[in-house]
């Protein structure tokens, strides 16, 4: 799988850049500040849906626009053509992704058909920062290998905000505390079904990790 070529559109400090790479090894070289990280930065939002930086789209879109494009030819795989882009105004965002020229519904469907692998000097902080920051990690890698997890991550991620705003209303004496105990069930469900599938991804990954 080789990225053949990237074109970018209103993409961070590009008004439009095209780039044809070699199939073997690609040097990226320039002064300070000219952008040849903001090309890594594009290839992960082709292959992983967002930043490996994890920061909005909004952060990304060139000053003064209101949009960016991405687009990356990919060659010695099942797909050709991965197509990412984004739109927002002071009311509303929203970001269409495409494989092959078909737009994709489910980021499940995105997940997994384009593998990068993202080495930055940020990655220290998946053994010095916080444990948040380490199951964010490996929710990102589990999803490129099992797709139906962001799905499962996605459900979890919902019921846990309606649980949250559960409590709050209690709190303020606004819902019977009773009612808590769907969401609690809820809750207990996906988190195991997370947490199962963390554990048999973590014994596969400790013995690749003793190894190296």
């Amino acid at each position: 799988m080789i990225i053949e070529n990237l074109k970018l559109i209103n993409f961070r400090n590009y008004d439009q850049l095209e780039i044809e790479f070699s199939p073997h090894l690609n040097f990226i070289i320039g002064e300070n500040g000219s952008g040849k990280t903001n090309i890594i930065e594009a290839i992960s939002i082709l292959s992983g849906f967002r930043s490996f930086k994890n920061i909005s789209d909004s952060d990304i879109v060139k000053w003064g626009c209101d949009s960016y494009y991405c687009k990356g030819e990919i060659i010695e795989s099942d797909y050709k053509k991965f197509e990412v882009g984004f739109f927002k105004d002071k009311e509303i965002s929203k970001k269409k992704v495409k494989i092959d020229g078909s737009e994709i519904s489910k980021i499940s469907e995105f997940y997994g058909r384009f593998l990068t692998v993202v080495f930055s000097p940020d990655d220290i902080n998946i053994i010095n920062g916080t444990p948040e920051l380490r199951r964010r990690f490996f929710d990102s890698v589990i999803s490129k290998i099992y797709p139906d997890y962001i799905n499962d991550l996605n459900n979890f991620r919902h019921i846990l905000n309606s649980r949250n705003t559960m409590l709050k209303n209690i709190a303020n004496g606004q819902v019977n505390i009773k009612q808590i105990e769907v969401w609690d069930e809820l809750f207990a469900s996906k988190a195991m079904v997370l947490i199962k599938k963390r554990r048999e991804f973590i014994e596969i990954f400790n013995k690749v990790f003793s190894k190296i």
